[in-house]
């Protein structure tokens, strides 16, 4: 009850798989050779490599409950290698990019790409499920609706800043409903007050992209630019690299709704810029540590030289020579009466 319909679609699909595979073969008679052999289908049948690895997982998921409710003594999946593929598919949306492209979309389109690439929201779910009674001009934050997360404890609604990018474009949105309706949109209106967009896209297995991709390419094609890999997730992991160069990593996380071991392996995103932008001189590190350790030496020497005349000093022919350099009414300090070693001030071994 607790996954979502889309997640049972992918379940049912590694079932059939798994029969096509092994047949009609008993459970308790499937070997580590049937587990191989599903993963070889798989590949042969030219999946991409984050769903072969995703539904090999599934498939070792299922038979790990069969090992749970003792069915079976052992998962044959157990000893079947499954990487986790480390590539990214998204790539970096240059702001240039943005900007041309919001020349030639209504202000409807506009909030859709500046919700995708300056909010970061996840497309269609959840630009499509944010109202205005989730966005406070005044305090400057939105409040997100998650419907894919929102059956995990503590998810489905979260707190994000409202960016100086994205505040002009909902402003504009927002004042031409008023004129439309001739009143402010509800708290209830949704942003994207498009019924057949959300009608679309709101499935009986989930959320699609229903028609949103094709009317985004035909924009990209009027804005005379080249269509990017995996367009709406894209601009998303685009907005929190950038984010990530200007705030603490778990802000940035809580505003995006991911966590950082899924941004470091999915989102952040390594741009053009990073090759380009000044960076500070290694040398000036280099002299900075110098200078520090020459001063610390200095002043250990410093140290040296007075303990070595004060010992020195008090070293007196026939007597002795401490308690004889020490005058009426001397307070005994807590270090007590052996001499410092050369160093002992600043706390670091002479060697």
């Amino acid at each position: 009850p607790s996954r979502k319909p889309a997640t049972t679609v992918v379940w049912q699909q590694v079932v059939d798989q798994l029969v096509r595979t092994m047949g009609k073969v008993p459970l308790g008679k499937v070997t580590v050779g049937h587990a191989k052999k599903f993963r070889s289908d798989l590949e042969g049948r030219k999946l991409a490599s984050t769903t072969i690895y995703k539904r090999t997982l599934f498939a070792k998921q299922f038979f790990q409950y069969a090992v749970d409710w003792k069915m079976i003594p052992e998962n044959p999946f157990k000893h079947v290698k499954n990487t986790k593929p480390k590539g990214k598919s998204n790539v970096d949306v240059p702001m240039e990019t943005v900007e041309r492209l919001l020349e030639v979309c209504n202000s409807t389109w506009a909030a859709i790409v500046g919700l995708s690439r300056f909010g970061g929201l996840r497309c269609p779910s959840e630009v499509l499920s944010i109202k205005w009674g989730d966005i406070d001009f005044e305090t400057g934050r939105m409040f997100i609706p998650e419907p894919k997360v929102e059956h995990h404890d503590g998810r489905g609604r979260r707190e994000c800043r409202l960016f100086d990018d994205l505040r002009p474009i909902l402003e504009k949105l927002f004042n031409e409903t008023s004129e439309k309706q001739g009143r402010p949109p509800g708290r209830e209106q949704y942003v994207i007050d498009e019924p057949t967009y959300r009608a679309a896209a709101q499935k009986t297995t989930g959320w699609a992209n229903a028609n949103l991709r094709t009317q985004l390419l035909r924009l990209i094609k009027r804005a005379g630019l080249q269509p990017w890999p995996r367009l709406f997730h894209s601009m998303r992991a685009s907005c929190q690299t950038e984010l990530e160069e200007q705030f603490p990593s778990h802000v940035v996380c809580q505003w995006i709704g991911n966590t950082e071991s899924i941004a470091k392996d999915h989102y952040l995103l390594v741009k053009d810029s990073h090759y380009t932008q000044p960076m500070k001189a290694r040398s000036e590190t280099k002299v900075t540590r110098a200078g520090s350790k020459t001063g610390q030496n200095e002043r250990c020497s410093e140290h040296a030289s007075i303990t070595q005349e004060d010992s020195k000093a008090l070293e007196k022919p026939g007597e002795n020579a401490i308690f004889a350099a020490i005058p009426a009414g001397f307070q005994m300090e807590n270090r007590g009466l052996e001499p410092l070693t050369s160093c002992m001030p600043c706390k670091r071994s002479p060697n």
